[in-house]
């Protein structure tokens, strides 16, 4: 089933964080993780996010914040997962592999 959350994102750095940089745009991003650990199916790396995992932000210059809604679609398997949202930089890296403060981890239970 999918979820639509209503998220909201506070920049803390000092940098501009954009959706509309051409060559490396920076989104809100989701992935599901068994309570484990483990990434649940292919997990969505930098370098080829589907479109389904990512979410526009806009801009969002240091010290400010938007909110945005954001549309997952759940495991199909039930059980207990971790939904994790956070920032990703396509083609680099998801910010909270680096610093698990700057996203959320969500516990779900799929029935």
């Amino acid at each position: 089933s999918e979820l639509d959350l209503k998220v909201e994102i506070h920049n803390n750095s000092p940098f501009w964080l954009s959706s509309n940089y051409p060559a490396i745009p920076i989104f809100c991003g989701h992935r599901w993780f068994t309570t484990d650990g483990v990434a649940v199916g292919a997990p969505p790396h930098p370098h080829a996010l589907p479109s389904d995992n990512t979410h526009d932000l806009g801009e969002i210059p240091p010290g400010g914040r938007t909110s945005l809604a954001c549309r997952v679609l759940a495991p199909s398997d039930a059980g207990d997962y971790v939904l994790r949202l956070g920032i990703v930089q396509t083609q680099y890296l998801w910010i909270d592999d680096i610093d698990e403060a700057s996203g959320a981890r969500v516990r779900v239970h799929v029935v």
